[in-house]
């Protein structure tokens, strides 16, 4: 899946001199991607081993991304029970003007507008009527540092919180601090920049913590294959999908 900050800050554009990154670096692509298949495996133990649970109804899901040549990403399919699609629109500058999401049966689900300041960005989200406005922060070097979301019209009641964001010396997302600290999430990184760990916390409280290991990666050092193992607040661990991922690439 993806991940937060990936869900969360996805508009390229050049704030305060300095060139915001690419999505497929926010990612942690490599190289030249064009597109990347990734299936979700639902898995058990058994005998010691992580297999796949083929006992269990709709075992795997899918996600489709393309990316154009600037490595920004164009259109994202999720193919489950139901099958979702969203667009993506940027103007000559790379900036994300639109974008619309869709059901499989090609009904307008959601849409946004993005409009820019200077440091930030503002997105309008429209499910029929205007229904939100996110405000995004960036610092100097073009990371995201904060989101503020306010409901509009029939949202207005549902929908009024913050995210504030921290990196390390790597610009690599370590703290995603939800609402003033009612949900706090932490993340580690394994030597080649590849995300390791997330552990979150509500109001203080440990409640999960999730792992990747990574199994096999291409040429261009971009995973393939890894297990997710997720662990509750009892320090129980136990293996909770298997994600492979088919990558092409611009020549």
């Amino acid at each position: 899946m993806r991940t937060l900050l990936f869900c969360l800050f996805l508009v390229p554009f050049t704030v305060f001199g300095q060139k915001m990154r690419t999505d497929l670096q926010e990612e942690n692509l490599k190289g030249k991607v064009k597109t990347t298949v990734t299936t979700y495996y639902k898995v058990i133990y058994k005998n010691g081993k992580v297999v796949l649970d083929n006992n269990s109804k709709n075992n795997s899901s899918k996600e489709e991304a393309f990316y154009n040549k600037d490595g920004n990403l164009l259109t994202f399919k999720e193919i489950a029970n139901i099958i979702s699609l969203e667009k993506y629109l940027y103007d000559e500058k790379g900036r994300k003007l639109k974008k619309q999401e869709s059901n499989n049966g090609g009904m307008l689900t959601l849409a946004s507008e993005y409009s820019y300041t200077q440091g930030k960005y503002i997105e309008k989200i429209y499910i029929g009527d205007l229904c939100c406005i996110d405000t995004y922060k960036y610092n100097a070097q073009g990371d995201p540092i904060e989101k503020r979301s306010i409901g509009v019209g029939e949202c207005k009641q549902d929908i009024d919180y913050s995210v504030s964001l921290k990196y390390d010396s790597s610009r690599r997302l370590i703290v995603a601090n939800l609402s003033g600290g009612q949900r706090i999430t932490k993340y580690t990184y394994n030597k080649e920049g590849h995300l390791e760990k997330e552990i979150l916390y509500e109001d203080g409280d440990l409640i999960e913590t999730t792992q990747y290991q990574y199994i096999s990666f291409d040429t261009h050092k971009n995973w393939t294959k890894r297990i997710m193992y997720l662990t509750d607040y009892e320090g129980i661990k136990k293996p909770f999908r298997i994600e492979t991922r088919v990558l092409t690439y611009y020549e």
